[in-house]
């Protein structure tokens, strides 16, 4: 068993968590008979907090609406082919999460993620409908963290 500590933040509007500085992330193995120890907790406290430089970033680079069917393939191709192996084991973002996003973001007008013919969506805009389906995933509460940090390089990928 492990205990994880991680800084990230909280979009207040959808509850979605934004994670994307790797040292944000602190595990530890639960040893019988040993506390825990809390002094990385201070660390992760006092690290400087970039989430709006990345979040304004995202909120200015865009992706062409036209090669959509291009990014759903990259999207896959990620989610298929890396995984983030940590010492408690393999975290990986299921092959269903992209074709939910692309749901949202491309077929599904009635969705609040929905991005209109014409218009290119803002990386913001994929971050979003990835980890809303991330962070409100009841069966996987555990490596929300991990997967949300994945969520940078796949966003990212060429």
């Amino acid at each position: 068993p492990v205990f994880k500590l991680y800084k990230g933040g909280l979009n207040r509007a959808c509850t979605n968590l934004c994670v994307f500085d790797p040292s944000w992330l602190n595990t530890q193995e639960i040893l019988p008979g040993e506390v825990m120890n809390f002094d990385p907790l201070m660390e992760l406290i006092e690290k400087e907090n970039d989430l709006r430089v990345n979040l304004e970033r995202m909120k200015n680079e865009y992706l062409i609406r036209e090669d959509h069917r291009h990014h759903l393939g990259k999207w896959m191709n990620y989610v298929m082919t890396n995984q983030d192996k940590r010492p408690y084991g393999k975290i990986q973002i299921a092959e269903s999460i992209p074709s939910k996003a692309y749901k949202q973001l491309f077929l599904d007008s009635e969705h609040k993620y929905y991005i209109p013919e014409g218009i290119n969506p803002t990386k913001f805009d994929v971050y979003s409908a990835f980890t809303d389906l991330i962070s409100h995933d009841k069966r996987d509460i555990l490596s929300v963290a991990e997967k949300t940090l994945m969520l940078n390089e796949l966003i990212n990928v060429d």
